[in-house]
């Protein structure tokens, strides 16, 4: 989720660093990224599609993360079709990022229902942990991000930079609140020892 955050808000900045120069204007820039952004919204999705198909390997089967994948596939399609009249090139990452939740969806409902996943204890306040810091780091960049034409005036290692000392301020800020509402690394440790 952070991750997400923090691609979709650094979007333009990452952007600026990476590719505006020459005859790569305004224009281009705020084009591109929309299409990060809509990309960056299935960060979550796109990762636990792994880690939820690995839950189907560990029962020995395969064939039920490729019919839904193959699924996800058919969804992807549908959508790019129908979203990219309205959206036009931002509507395909859009449609992406859609598909992915499907099969993210689909994965853990069959999993849930073949009880191999069973939420313990605990899982509620950590979830409401997460979004109340990812909402203040969500705020926090919104304030820090700043304008187009502030990235594309400035030299390139100016934005450099700054995009540097951003994200490392987005990450002390992040792991801070986490600390402040109890959340310390030794568990994070003692989680892998126990699946481990």
């Amino acid at each position: 989720i952070p991750a997400m955050i923090g691609l979709a808000f650094f979007s333009m900045p990452l952007i600026a660093c990476c590719f505006a120069y020459g005859k790569f204007n305004l224009v281009d820039l705020i084009q591109t990224q929309k299409s990060l952004i809509a990309l960056s919204l299935g960060v979550p999705a796109f990762m636990m599609v792994k880690v939820l198909a690995s839950g189907f390997y560990a029962q020995q089967d395969i064939k039920t993360p490729v019919k839904i994948g193959a699924l996800a596939m058919i969804v992807n399609s549908l959508l790019c079709a129908l979203l990219i009249t309205p959206l036009a090139h931002a509507g395909l990452a859009l449609a992406s990022t859609l598909a992915s939740y499907v099969n993210c969806a689909l994965l853990l409902g069959i999993l849930i229902k073949r009880q191999v996943y069973r939420p313990e204890a605990g899982w509620i306040r950590f979830i409401m942990i997460l979004l109340i810091s990812n909402a203040i780091l969500s705020g926090y960049l919104y304030q820090l991000t700043g304008t187009a034409s502030m990235w594309l005036s400035r030299s390139p290692f100016w934005r450099l930079g700054l995009l540097t000392i951003d994200v490392i301020g987005a990450i002390g800020l992040y792991l801070l609140i986490l600390w402040l509402c109890g959340i310390r690394l030794n568990q994070f440790r003692q989680l892998n020892q126990e699946i481990a």
